[in-house]
């Protein structure tokens, strides 16, 4: 990966810090639901957000 060689310059995660939003529009808690819980609120997020068909 580009970023891991140094090559990208303050990327998320790698070389620049990640920076949590403080109120975030989606909040999946990965400890306490199960995977098909998150894909299921994500997929609806997505589609009543971006209006996918």
């Amino acid at each position: 990966m580009r970023a891991r060689k140094g090559e990208l310059r303050d990327f998320t995660g790698v070389s620049a810090p990640y920076e949590a939003p403080h109120t975030p529009e989606l909040n999946l808690d990965t400890a306490q639901l199960g995977i098909d819980s998150c894909v299921s609120r994500l997929a609806e997020y997505v589609e009543t957000r971006f209006r996918i068909f």
